[in-house]
């Protein structure tokens, strides 16, 4: 496989360790909407949209509890737990040898677009990507990651089978093979992603900076 022109990236769990601000979000959700009730640890079910999450986390709960649960999180998130998010080590190395190698960088994320952005600017590498599409982007009709990575080509003009989308969950993997583009694994994060080269087409990365060789051949920047 030729080095890929494009990377595209998941967020939470690849780019970001965004656990701090979601359980921290979760907490105040559920001392406001189910006092009685200790909070569940969020760790293995970060990936999804934040209903789902919750929905996997109190499978007991009806409907309106839900949907409290869901905008309580959100009021405690977008007010400024999303604060709490910090990079993965290497991030801004690998972003900015990715820039200087002529990558054209994206992201793919179920996070919505306002704190996605606010994350992105927030940690400095907002500029460093070509576009960023999340589930309310007013650029597509949202059906999943699959979806997005699909329209992205389009609309961008990539080659999918030259492209990577680099995860860390089993929604990732898939979303990447139903669009055509390689799969890396990124093994810190939070899902289930595979780790072999046969369940990631490409690669696996145990830290973010692994993925360096894989997009860039080192004699590009040689004078």
């Amino acid at each position: 496989m030729p080095y890929p022109p494009a990377v595209v990236f998941d967020l939470d769990g690849t780019l970001v360790d965004s656990r701090p601000g979601i359980e921290r979000a979760a907490r105040r959700a559920v001392a406001e909407v189910l006092p009685d009730r200790e909070p569940v640890p969020l760790a293995l079910l970060i990936g999804p949209p934040i209903a789902t999450m919750l929905a996997r986390a109190y499978p007991d709960v009806g409907d309106e509890e839900h949907a409290a649960l869901v905008a309580a999180f959100r009021r405690a998130y977008d007010g400024g737990d999303w604060r709490e998010t910090v990079a993965f080590d290497g991030l801004h190395d690998v972003l900015a040898a990715c820039a200087a190698a002529d990558k054209r960088l994206f992201v793919v994320t179920n996070k919505p677009a306002v704190p996605t952005r606010q994350i992105l600017e927030h940690l400095g590498v907002w500029d460093r990507f070509e576009a960023v599409l999340s589930p309310d982007s007013e650029a597509l009709r949202w059906r999943g990651k699959h979806v997005a990575l699909g329209h992205l080509t389009q609309a961008f003009k990539l080659l999918a089978e030259w492209s990577i989308y680099v995860g860390d969950d089993a929604e990732d993997r898939s979303a990447a093979r139903l669009a055509g583009l390689r799969f890396v694994a990124a093994t810190y994060g939070y899902g289930t992603a595979g780790i072999t080269s046969e369940e990631t087409d490409l690669a696996a990365i145990d830290r973010l900076s692994e993925l360096v060789p894989l997009v860039i051949d080192e004699d590009e920047n040689e004078p």
